[in-house]
């Protein structure tokens, strides 16, 4: 296991705080107090909602997660490419917020979600440029095509022990279960070509949602 790319997958996991919430101790905010090393876990799953966090899909491998009892749950996964480089994947489910969703239809409550979130990407990265901001996202699960949202952000910092370019990928879901969002976030090298697995791991890693169609 790439040391250095699971400590910026823990990082990034302290930063998972859901739009409108704050750290309380119950989120993935809280991910570097309660991170554990994931090799012989087992499946997590969020009491919550359901969804399940395997330990491997489509070569990823888990190394941490936030506390199964927790509001959300974020785990944090690391793709080690052959030439020492690797992609470092975060998927979070959080639970939708009832003032922020009042009255709101379903896909506009995923599209501002999603502009939160990217925002916080951008906010945490002086200097980047969102090179996409957003367009429309697909992942086929449980044998339907689910849509979403996708950005791309470039900037400079800390990946695999040096200072280099690095791209992010953003997407966010809301699946066919009211209370419930996913996202997505994949940092690697920003002179890399890995959309196919990025893909894989999408398709790959299973939505368990409770009442899921």
């Amino acid at each position: 296991m790439n040391r250095t790319l699971a400590l910026v997958a823990l990082l990034l996991l302290d930063g998972c705080n859901s739009p409108g919430t704050s750290d309380t101790g119950n989120g993935p905010g809280v991910a570097l107090a309660v991170a554990q090393n994931a090799s012989n876990q087992g499946i997590v799953i969020h009491n919550r909602s359901g969804q399940e966090f395997p330990v491997t899909a489509a070569g990823f491998q888990r190394i941490s997660a936030s506390s199964a009892a927790g509001r959300d749950i974020a785990a944090g996964y690391v793709l080690n490419l052959p030439d020492g480089n690797g992609i470092v994947a975060v998927v979070h489910v959080y639970t939708e917020d009832t003032g922020f969703a009042a009255g709101q239809a379903r896909d506009s409550i995923g599209y501002f979600q999603f502009q939160a979130r990217k925002d916080g990407v951008v906010k945490q990265h002086p200097g980047a440029t969102v090179v996409m901001p957003q367009r429309p996202a697909f992942t086929l699960q449980q044998g339907r095509n689910r849509e979403g949202y996708e950005a791309i952000i470039d900037y400079t910092d800390m990946l695999g022990g040096k200072r280099q370019p690095v791209r992010t990928e953003l997407y966010s879901f809301a699946p066919a279960v009211p209370g419930f969002n996913i996202e997505y976030r994949f940092s690697y090298p920003a002179s890399l070509d890995v959309g196919q697995s990025i893909r894989d791991f999408m398709a790959v890693l299973p939505w368990t949602f409770r009442g899921q169609p």
